[in-house]
């Protein structure tokens, strides 16, 4: 999986409604700012990939810390 994917999976999770979100060991470096937008959303599984944006020490934070990384960099 990359981007690409995890973008279809936003967007599948964006659909239904979903509240949780399973991105772990896809190969992702970077979380697409979509994801902020998803406001059901309270679990967010993102290990195991190497992330620089967010950082991964606050990506690991939780999907609020994300949301707040996303708000304050325009996204």
């Amino acid at each position: 999986m990359g981007y690409e994917e995890a973008l279809q999976l936003i967007e599948e999770a964006r659909e239904t409604g979903a509240k949780e979100l399973y991105l772990s060991m896809e190969g992702l470096t970077e979380l697409p700012p979509e994801l902020f937008q998803l406001e059901q959303l309270t679990r967010l599984d993102i290990s195991d990939n190497q992330l620089t944006s967010p950082p991964i020490e606050l990506a690991v934070q939780g999907i609020d810390a994300i949301r707040k990384y996303f708000a304050h960099n325009g996204s």
